[in-house]
């Protein structure tokens, strides 16, 4: 039955003994359907502290979506229930991995309407760590003329640095890249102290975490010029 409520009709009783019949006696019998359940996605990969959003749909206008979860190495998921509006209920819940390992979240989700419970449907959530950096050292002073040794670090394997360069007026040299270190040369070509700044920004399956950034300051390159009088 695709409707909300399907009526059959009207059915009629009457006993019968030693010829003798009884009263008629009249049953009214509903036929509820059973309600289906389609969802979207199928499944969600997502970076920790986004929202997962699963969209619901039954063919029962006035159906109830009731939902379990089951969580590893993820928080902020959590059991619950409610109505559909024209047949359609949305699941939103901000999913969080408490840890540097890929967390998942199993909902387990069921319609319901009219006392016909219908068939579970399973969504999984893969909820991916943020990748932090570490920069040693988190400043560095060289000279005019010298390279740069700047290694990043992470929390997790696989992490890719990228950085970009600002403030780097009367600086040669430097230039965004991507690497697990920054090692550039570098020339000033004022007479005093300039700085660059990198902000190296780390990313992992599509995760994006904060940028750091890392100031190196670059001393000019003394120069002796000679005062030489004038032969008397």
């Amino acid at each position: 039955v695709s409707q909300s409520r399907y009526f059959a009709g009207t059915i009629s009783v009457n006993g019968t003994i030693n010829g003798c019949s009884g009263a008629n006696m009249t049953f009214t019998v509903t036929i509820n359907p059973t309600p289906t359940l389609t969802v979207s996605p199928a499944s969600i990969t997502m970076c920790s502290g986004s929202n997962a959003v699963i969209s619901c749909n039954s063919n029962v206008l006035n159906a109830t979506m009731t939902w379990v979860q089951a969580s590893t190495n993820a928080s902020g998921a959590a059991n619950g229930n409610g109505p559909t509006v024209n047949g359609l209920f949305t699941i939103s819940q901000t999913l969080t991995a408490t840890s540097n390992v890929q967390g998942n979240v199993v909902y387990t989700i069921t319609p319901s309407a009219l006392g016909c419970v219908g068939t579970p449907q399973q969504v999984g959530v893969t909820v991916n760590p943020i990748p932090t950096v570490s920069v040693n050292p988190g400043a560095q002073t060289i000279c005019s003329g010298s390279t740069t040794s700047i290694v990043l670090s992470g929390n997790m394997q696989g992490i890719s640095y990228g950085w970009t360069v600002s403030n780097n007026n009367n600086i040669v040299g430097a230039i965004t890249g991507s690497n697990d270190s920054i090692v550039q040369l570098l020339t000033n070509t004022s007479t005093g102290v300039q700085q660059v700044t990198y902000t190296v920004t780390p990313s992992l399956n599509g995760c994006i975490g904060t940028g750091v950034n890392v100031i190196v300051t670059v001393n000019p390159t003394p120069v002796l010029t000679p005062n030489v009088a004038n032969p008397q």
